[in-house]
């Protein structure tokens, strides 16, 4: 069984800090020697790159808005974290991509997925970013394309 909490000395100052896109990071491989030594394991989920938004996927979002799935662990009655899917607008406004309405809590953090063509006019899925805190009646997203170029820095 879990335990309530992991005692790691120092985790909080292992987290990598990207104050510009709103997010942070926390490089697992302290997390993976924790766990092998107690003869347990992480479960990991990455964002693959047949997946994640590049560049050009996110220069392609315009002004018009297009089709966002956002799968977050809700907050429910109790403090349960249900997972929950909302299907939004997502748009470029001001130079900024962001999600046209406002969430419930626990989706800040999210990934978001939009709906985008390939190069022969098929839908799929590619994830944009993360939900940030919501300003002006939506939430801006830290884009993928960002946070890689960010994470591969430090």
């Amino acid at each position: 069984m879990a335990a309530d909490a992991v005692a790691l000395p120092d985790l909080a100052d292992r987290w990598r800090h990207h104050g510009d896109l709103g997010v942070a990071a926390l490089p697992t491989v302290t997390l993976h020697e924790h766990a092998a030594g107690e003869g347990w394991r992480w479960r990991t989920q990455q964002v693959p790159d047949a997946i994640a938004a590049d560049r050009d996927a996110i220069a392609r979002i315009g002004a018009e808005p297009g089709s966002a799935v956002v799968l977050a662990h809700g907050v429910g009655a109790g403090g349960d974290r249900p997972l929950e899917v909302a299907i939004e607008r997502v748009a470029r406004v001001g130079g900024v991509v962001r999600l046209m309405a406002e969430l419930p809590a626990g989706y800040v953090g999210a990934p978001v997925f939009g709906v985008q063509a390939d190069g022969e006019g098929r839908p799929g899925l590619r994830c944009l970013g993360l939900v940030l805190p919501a300003r002006d009646g939506g939430h801006p997203l830290a884009t993928f394309d960002r946070i890689r170029a960010a994470v591969d820095a430090s």
